[in-house]
């Protein structure tokens, strides 16, 4: 979106690769590269940081995987000045997994989240970091990056050191978002919203009129996971309309019909609608 591509991918055999680089079917300049892939026995990687990385705030990621196994989960992190990164990744075993990541730099960071070898949905997810003690107004959280319709995002503000000012909290993205906020009485205040469509939503969070570090925040909000989903489904009413909302890839929904059984066995046709957010 901002006029660049990341690559990537795995050789299989050790050996000289020939990268070729083409736009509009035709070479550019300088887009011949070729790559040597060491034997993997051979080698050890190793990686040191030379920094204290426990002067910036830890990074905490729980995204939905609907079941998925952990072994096809992969990650990657960018930094400011174009290292890469690889996080830690825990199953929670409940849907979800949690990826945690010790930053070593400040600035805008950029997550890669790949199920078997592809972007999951809302990837990449681009998240600020901060110093833990800046005598500024801060803010962190999942929350700020990605999150789920219908489920709360929450992220946290920090004003401690800060001085005197007002804080103000605003979102604004593909619906509305009730917007909730606690003072916790010690200098911080936990920001819980509730998105109803996916997409992606502009938080912006100011100080004394000002954006504080990293505002606006950019969270990509990603429908429910499969699961998730299904028991949503089952919460319905008896004698009123429900609706529900598949992700569908068909351009021309003419060819679809969908049927409802009730457990006595009617069979009744559903109205399909086509969303602008390609929803059906």
């Amino acid at each position: 979106e901002d006029g660049t591509y990341n690559l990537f991918y795995t050789p299989h055999n050790p050996g000289n690769y020939v990268i070729k680089i083409k736009f509009g079917g035709q070479d550019i300049p300088g887009g011949d590269f070729v790559v040597t892939a060491g034997d993997t026995n051979k080698y050890i990687r190793t990686q040191t940081e030379s920094v204290t990385t426990g002067q910036y705030r830890p990074v905490d990621f729980r995204l939905p995987v609907g079941g998925g196994k952990l072994s096809d989960i992969t990650a990657l992190i960018r930094t400011p000045i174009g290292k890469f990164h690889t996080p830690l990744i825990d199953d929670n075993q409940d849907g979800t997994v949690s990826i945690k990541y010790q930053p070593s730099e400040i600035g805008l960071h950029e997550l890669d989240v790949f199920y078997q070898g592809q972007p999951i949905a809302g990837s990449p997810f681009k998240f600020h970091v901060d110093q833990v003690q800046t005598g500024y107004v801060t803010a962190y959280g999942p929350g700020l990056s990605h999150g789920a319709c219908n489920e709360s995002c929450s992220f946290r503000i920090v004003t401690k050191d800060a001085g005197s000012g007002g804080l103000s909290v605003a979102v604004e993205g593909s619906s509305k978002a009730e917007i909730q906020c606690k003072d916790n009485k010690d200098g911080t205040c936990d920001v819980t919203y509730w998105p109803t469509a996916p997409g992606e939503y502009t938080i912006t969070v100011k100080f004394a009129d000002k954006h504080i570090v990293g505002s606006p925040f950019t969270a990509k909000i990603t429908g429910l996971p499969l699961a998730v989903e299904n028991r949503k489904r089952s919460q319905v009413m008896v004698g009123n309309q429900s609706e529900i909302s598949l992700r569908v890839t068909e351009m021309d929904i003419h060819d679809l019909n969908a049927t409802i059984h009730s457990p006595s066995g009617i069979e009744d046709v559903c109205l399909l609608k086509k969303l602008a957010n390609g929803s059906l």
